[in-house]
């Protein structure tokens, strides 16, 4: 989020956020998302706005609220930005995630067409939430899937496909070594700044990532550590 929202400020745009803390910027207020009450409050104090860009969620094994999980946090954030702003703007842009196809059998790279079977609670909230934008009074929705994001201080999706579990300085090099899909800052900024140009057209879903795909073993080369080999059946 803070990313997007320094490139689209400098890419001459006006940008307000909202955050569970406010920050020195006037312009990020801070509010509970999960408190419908507040959030429709903070959309009176922000100037109506033709695009809204939904980024809020909990991911990585984060620990949500006493009384919530993972799925009702996600979905209950969503329904409130909905409702608070939902006659507010006329472009919604949600960053969504690729969890919402699910891993299990899946040979080849997926499409935005293919069976949607998410195996994770996170890829179970990302998909509620995206039948509950494309189902909002909001006439333009669109759903980037992301394949894991990545940048230089924000590296946990690489750092577990790399290290083994609960060994932080042992490196797995896995034989054959699998291929991964992932979208780093640059490419996910520049795909919303690409949207943000173009004139919104109803509803569009696109699955986002870098144009290459990484091996496991150029991974392991992003961090120190020792390694040791493994099959990959024993990475299943």
């Amino acid at each position: 989020g803070k990313a997007l929202s320094q490139a689209i400020r400098a890419a001459g745009y006006d940008v307000w956020g909202i955050d569970i803390a406010s920050a020195q910027d006037k312009q990020v207020v801070g509010v509970n998302l999960l408190d419908l009450n507040e959030v429709i409050e903070v959309a009176k104090k922000i100037p109506q706005c033709p695009v809204l860009i939904h980024t809020a969620a909990l991911a990585h094994g984060q620990k949500p609220p006493i009384g919530e999980n993972v799925i009702t946090n996600n979905v209950r954030i969503t329904d409130n930005v909905l409702e608070a702003f939902g006659k507010r703007t006329t472009h919604i842009i949600f960053l969504s995630s690729v969890a919402v196809y699910g891993e299990d059998n899946r040979n080849n790279p997926v499409v935005v067409s293919d069976t949607l079977r998410p195996s994770t609670d996170y890829g179970k909230s990302k998909l509620i939430c995206e039948e509950h934008v494309l189902g909002s009074d909001i006439k333009n929705c669109t759903i980037l899937r992301l394949a894991p994001v990545y940048d230089q201080k924000h590296m946990l999706d690489i750092r577990k496909r790399v290290f083994l579990p609960g060994l932080p300085s042992i490196k797995m090099i896995i034989k054959p070594s699998p291929q991964y899909s992932l979208t780093s800052i640059d490419t996910l900024v520049k795909s919303v700044t690409s949207i943000l140009s173009l004139k919104p057209d109803k509803q569009n879903i696109y699955n986002i990532s870098d144009s290459e795909t990484y091996s496991q073993r150029d991974l392991t080369t992003w961090f120190p550590g020792k390694e040791i080999s493994l099959p990959v059946i024993l990475t299943k």
